[in-house]
């Protein structure tokens, strides 16, 4: 699987998009999100994601997910110390 970002060797980070990770501040199990012309539900898409988690965590990996709403409004300072938390 592939992971948007790797740390020091130790830190996957995902920036999870609020659309195309059905975030659920937003988006209902049942809601269905096109991609690609593909439909899925919200609540296949937090499976993937789950899996991913674990897939993480299995392999002895720390994990951090930024949600774009989150993200948006954060300054460099803010991203650096949540990251600064796992490492």
């Amino acid at each position: 699987r592939l992971f948007d970002f790797l740390i020091e060797g130790k830190l996957l980070v995902e920036m999870q998009g609020n659309y195309f990770h059905a975030n659920p501040r937003f988006y209902k199990s049942n809601d269905i999100i096109v991609i690609a012309s593909s439909r899925i539900t919200a609540k296949e898409i937090w499976e993937k994601d789950s899996d991913k988690l674990k897939l993480a965590k299995d392999s002895c990996y720390d994990f951090m997910a930024l949600w774009e709403d989150e993200f948006v409004n954060m300054t460099d300072t803010e991203v650096l110390f949540e990251i600064r938390k796992y490492l």
